[in-house]
């Protein structure tokens, strides 16, 4: 939940670098002990998720990175 967090922070700058955010996704799936780590097992395509999610293609940011 805090990873999820700092990427909705509301400057870009302070949010998680890509880099940052894989190492620090990589270090939470290693120590989730017991827990079930879920993976996105395929890409994201923008166009669905805003038709899925009923929002415009137009107010979805282009500024994301694929881990």
């Amino acid at each position: 939940y805090n990873i999820m967090k700092s990427c909705w922070r509301w400057s870009e700058d302070t949010r998680p670098s890509p880099r940052e955010l894989r190492f620090r996704l990589e270090g939470a799936a290693r120590t989730a002990d017991d827990k079930t780590v879920l993976q996105v097992p395929e890409l994201v395509v923008p166009e669905l998720y805003a038709s899925v999610a009923g929002i415009s293609i137009e107010s979805l940011s282009y500024s994301y990175s694929i881990l």
